[in-house]
């Protein structure tokens, strides 16, 4: 299985309002942006769903990988954690986890897969990989004002 890491500050943010942040993240439909996009800015907030699938997809090569996730959040552990329940993925799990740091919140965003073709393995999980941690990425500097990636980790694990 490929696992994939970023360490996340939401500066100046309360932990539960980076919590609830990410419990927000909707992705635009596949048809009308890209799956980078923070779809957040519009007038009314979206909700904040504690629990239960949402469809996911992101951008892919030349076309989208599509799955559907089951999200549980536990705000006593600190953590949101989700797992595939069908999709283009064999395989798809991960959790975000958040912490006070200062002033700021530290949030560490993990997730392993596995499209389940050992011979498609070497090509398909560096670019899946990519994908995933710049989808992340760039749905950070939308989730809250001052939202950034520390680094990047070597997606070689």
């Amino acid at each position: 299985m490929r696992t994939v890491a970023l360490n996340i500050v939401f500066g100046g943010a309360r932990l539960d309002e980076a919590f609830d942040a990410v419990l927000r993240w909707e992705l635009p439909a596949p048809e009308t942006g890209s799956s980078w996009e923070w779809n957040g800015g519009t007038a009314e907030a979206a909700p904040v769903i504690t629990s239960g699938v949402r469809p996911r997809w992101l951008d892919f090569r030349t076309g989208k990988l599509r799955w559907n996730e089951e999200i549980r959040s536990h705000r006593e552990d600190g953590e949101i954690r989700f797992a595939l329940t069908d999709g283009d993925f064999a395989e798809f799990a991960g959790r975000w986890a958040f912490r006070t740091d200062g002033d700021d919140v530290a949030v560490r965003f993990e997730a392993g897969f596995d499209f389940g073709i050992p011979s498609m393995e070497s090509l398909l999980d560096p670019i899946a990989a990519t994908a995933v941690t710049a989808t992340i990425a760039r749905a950070v500097l939308g989730m809250v004002p001052r939202g950034r990636v520390e680094d990047d980790p070597e997606q070689d694990r």
